[in-house]
Parts: structure tokens; C-alpha cells; sequence
């Protein structure tokens, strides 16, 4: 009976816990941007579902992602489900603005919208509107009272691209609540053994070990990436390493890198975020001579040696015309994607491994040879100087780097091959 009571009052604090995270959303809103556009996506939201989701006989099939990241990771498998199935019509929902604002535009899914606020009348309404055929929810996202309404209208559940680690809820005594919502799933995809055997310890043995949708979702890009001629000029017949994703605390330990290797190799830059401050401070810092790309012609690159890319969107691509790349975000704990430029088969390089270890493929890129982690500019200076002045070593590590993307890719088709049999069933 304790047990019982335990597991009630864990349920009422987590209820309570979310209710509180939304009061504070919308108390915030008016001075904090994230905090408005999470408050403002929400307003609304069933009056436009209930007008602007296409309704037909074909089945639905709602995806649910937190933010960018986990779209990304459903991405190849919504896409692959299209091709095979153009009929099905996909919901998309995020958590998160960042997700949102970012994809509402996405071209394969019918209809896109924030999560509606969990509260027993929200869910019900939401899954009246809805009514999927199947629900997937990618990676980390296990909303219980959404669980929980699915299982009882007999809507098949997925979980896709997921990591179960130790420290997380379901494996506590005061989780027991949220553990067992994850009865309520008909599969798990998981990324890696551990995972498998984390709910195999509670029973749990509806799991296939598929893998990461990322190493397929990034072999895709690769394949469609665009030639983009300013970056083909500003090359020629140099060594260019390409620095993807960087904030200002990678920067801090590459400009003497770039200062003093430039005459060596040439260097793009693709900064995380484009704001102007940055980029003058970047200019002001780099004593090698520099161009933004919106100012770059075919033949003014060919006098610089350093490529400032001033837009968003084309890194992916400009990962083809590296000899080697850095990845940013490591150095603030938030490394940005590896497997792009390590899809190109070119060596990798990120900051401070030590806040980033959580990531297995960065530990599968260390392990295959393929990647290198920096904590200072003494070791980037060292690190770079070598992948310059070693065409062996970089010839290495850029194959160790392909192989290890190549040999983990297919979790994709193995999800979609599932979903394609239950909604044929």
C-alpha cells in the first residue's frame, strides 16, 4: 500500500512539476524571446489543427521530436515512410521553438505544431483531432499522460533512435510511475546494447538495436550535396579544413591556429550564428587575409585565405572541399553534428571531449581513429600542424572516419519496414 501512495504522490509532483514549467513559460514570455514564441506557437493550437490538418482515409502517423536535434533523427525515417507509402499523411510535433521555428516549413509532413500542453483535457482533445493510426516519439521524449491516453485507445506506440542510461527516471525507485509507461510501448529502436539490456533489467524485451537514423540521415546529405562555385574557386588546388558550427570559445582557440598555418592551408569558416558583432571580431582577430562569402567573386577568392561564410545553410555541402574539419559547440558542452564532415571520409576534430562524452559517436569516432579531441589552442596547434604536414595520417583518419559512418548505417530502413507492416496489418 506505501508503494502504491509512493507512486500516486510521484505522479502528482510530476503533474504539478509541468503545470509549474508552463506557468513560468508564460510569465516569462514578455521578456524572454524563446519563452514568447513557446507561449505564442501554443495559442490556438487546436482551432488550427481542427482547420488545417488534411483529412482523409489514409492512415496518420504522428511523429514527436523535442527540438532540432531529434527531428533530425526521425527525419530519415519520416522520409523513408513517405517513399514507401506516399499516401500516409505525418503529423509533426516539437516541444521546444527551436525545433519548431526552425522546421515548420518542412516539405514531407502534412501538418507541423507545437506539443499541446500536457493536462489530462489537452491530451483528450489532441488525440480527438488526431487520431492517429501510430504514435513515434524520438529519442529522449516519454510525455506519460500521452502514453497513457494512446494505450487506452489501442494507438500503437514507438519509441525511435532512443538511449536509456542509468541516471534516467525509469530506473529509480521514484520513477516507478514513469517506468511504467514504457509498458505501454509496442517497440523500442534503440541505439546501442546498453540500452537493450537497461530495459531488458525491467522486463522490457520488445527492443531491436537498430542504431543512430543520423548515420543514414548524413550519408543522404552527402549524396545531395550542392556544388557551390565560390567555395570551388576560393580552393583551387589548396588543403582547405573547414570549421563547422563555431561560437566564439572555439574561436578562441583557432585563431592562432588559422594565424599561423594560414599560408600552409586555407580555412572556411562557418560560424553557428551570423551576427555581425561576431564577424568583425572574427576579421579583427585573424591576421591572415579574409573575405566573407557575400562578398567573395570567383576571382577575389583566389587572393585570401580565409573563407567567412556570412549565410545559413549550405555547411553540409561545404564539407566536400575540406581536407579535414572542426566542429563547434564542443567547448560551451554543446558539440554540434560530427557525423556530417565524418561522412565525407576526412578527419574530425572538436573541443573539450570531457563535456561531450555523453555523445557515443564521438566515442565511436575516437575509438574507429577517425576523430580528435581538443582541450586548448596548444593542442589544437599541435593537432592541426600534424594533419597538415602527414597526407598519410590525414588519408587515415578521413577513411577511419568514412568507414565508421559507413558501417552504421540501415536503422532506418529497419524502422520503417516495421512501421510500413503494422499500417499494412
Amino acid at each position: 500500500m506505501r508503494f502504491y501512495l509512493f507512486c500516486g504522490m510521484m505522479y502528482s509532483l510530476y503533474k504539478a512539476g509541468v503545470w509549474l514549467y508552463f506557468v513560468l513559460i508564460r510569465m516569462a514570455a514578455p521578456f524572454n524571446p524563446k519563452a514568447a514564441l513557446f507561449y505564442a506557437g501554443r495559442k490556438n493550437l487546436f482551432k488550427n489543427l481542427e482547420e488545417n490538418l488534411p483529412t482523409s482515409d489514409a492512415p496518420l502517423v504522428w511523429f514527436h521530436a523535442a527540438s532540432l536535434g531529434e527531428f533530425e533523427q526521425g527525419r530519415p525515417v519520416i522520409e523513408g515512410l513517405k517513399n514507401k507509402m506516399p499516401s500516409v499523411r505525418i503529423l509533426l510535433t516539437f516541444f521546444s521553438p527551436s525545433g519548431f521555428e526552425v522546421r515548420k516549413g518542412y516539405p514531407m509532413a502534412d501538418y507541423i505544431c507545437y506539443l499541446p500542453v500536457e493536462s489530462a483535457d489537452a491530451v483528450k482533445r489532441f488525440y480527438d483531432i488526431v487520431s492517429p493510426s501510430l504514435a513515434v516519439f524520438i529519442k529522449y521524449e516519454f510525455w506519460k499522460d500521452y502514453i497513457d491516453e494512446a494505450k487506452r485507445r489501442n494507438i500503437p506506440l514507438l519509441s525511435i533512435s532512443s538511449i536509456f542510461m542509468e541516471s534516467q527516471i525509469f530506473f529509480k525507485k521514484y520513477g516507478e510511475f514513469m517506468k511504467e509507461a514504457l509498458y505501454s510501448f509496442d517497440h523500442f529502436f534503440v541505439q546501442n546494447e546498453s540500452s537493450r539490456l537497461l530495459l531488458e533489467g525491467i522486463n522490457i524485451r520488445n527492443v531491436t538495436i537498430a542504431g543512430d537514423t543520423r548515420f543514414d540521415r548524413v550519408t543522404a546529405i552527402k549524396g545531395q550535396a550542392k556544388s557551390i562555385e565560390i567555395a570551388e574557386a576560393f580552393k583551387g588546388n589548396e588543403l582547405v579544413f573547414v570549421l563547422g558550427s563555431v561560437w566564439p570559445s572555439d574561436m578562441n582557440v583557432l585563431y592562432p591556429v588559422i594565424n599561423s598555418y594560414g599560408d600552409k592551408v586555407k580555412f572556411i569558416i562557418a560560424p553557428h550564428q551570423i551576427e555581425e558583432d561576431f564577424l568583425r571580431k572574427m576579421e579583427d582577430k585573424l591576421r591572415q587575409p579574409t573575405i566573407r562569402f557575400s562578398r567573395a567573386g570567383l576571382e577575389k577568392t583566389l587572393d585570401h585565405r580565409v573563407l567567412i561564410i556570412d549565410n545559413i545553410g549550405m555547411l553540409s555541402s561545404l564539407y566536400g572541399y575540406g581536407e579535414a574539419a572542426f566542429v563547434g559547440g564542443g567547448f560551451r558542452g554543446g558539440l554540434h553534428n560530427t557525423l556530417e564532415p565524418a561522412a565525407f571520409g576526412i578527419p574530425v576534430l572538436w573541443g573539450d571531449h570531457e563535456k561531450n562524452s555523453r555523445f557515443q559517436e564521438v566515442e565511436g569516432l575516437l575509438n574507429a581513429g577517425g576523430g580528435t579531441a581538443l582541450t586548448s589552442h596548444e593542442e589544437a596547434l599541435l593537432a592541426f600542424g600534424s594533419l597538415i604536414n602527414d597526407p598519410a595520417k590525414r588519408t587515415t583518419q578521413g577513411k577511419a572516419a568514412g568507414a565508421f559512418v559507413e558501417s552504421h548505417t540501415g536503422a532506418t530502413q529497419i524502422i520503417v519496414n516495421y512501421l510500413t507492416q503494422k499500417l499494412s496489418a
